[in-house]
């Protein structure tokens, strides 16, 4: 019985340091990802691009009509 009863407890225990590990593991993979896109968004090429003229825009092969739909305008 003694047995059956630290076999059980080490299993539990185990089980909950196991889970511990496994949620930190999301959390941080959630501040990754945000941190990430805080990088991608602050190095965008579109800054640059969107401040150029019809002429500058001609000589790099870009689209010369700026689409403004996910900026709502």
């Amino acid at each position: 019985m003694n047995n059956k009863l630290i076999v059980l407890s080490i299993l539990v225990y185990t089980a909950a340091v196991m889970s511990l590990f496994v949620f930190n593991k999301e959390e941080k993979g959630i501040a990754e990802a945000r941190a990430l896109r805080e990088q991608f968004i602050k190095n965008s090429p579109f800054k640059e691009t969107i401040k150029l003229s019809r002429a500058e825009r001609k000589a790099l092969s870009l689209p010369l009509r700026l689409i403004m739909s996910a900026c709502g305008n």
